[in-house]
């Protein structure tokens, strides 16, 4: 919403759909895991806010690294 640019919210609301599953599976027992993923999104919309996209892309790097290892 940040962007105002409609295709990439229809994007990332896709993408959010898609992933929830695996993230409601993979962060539900693990309360310290929720916690860092909460984090890293909080870092990611704080970049964004600050209207650093560099900033913002290496948040969102850190943030998927974890689960591209997978």
């Amino acid at each position: 919403e940040c962007t105002g640019n409609q295709v990439l919210m229809d994007v990332l609301e896709n993408l959010h759909q898609r992933s929830m599953i695996l993230w409601f599976v993979s962060v539900s027992s693990d309360r310290r895991a929720y916690d860092i993923v909460h984090e890293e999104h909080e870092e990611v919309l704080a970049r964004l806010d600050a209207r650093d996209p560099d900033g913002a892309a290496e948040a969102m790097r850190r943030h998927l690294e974890p689960f591209l290892q997978r």
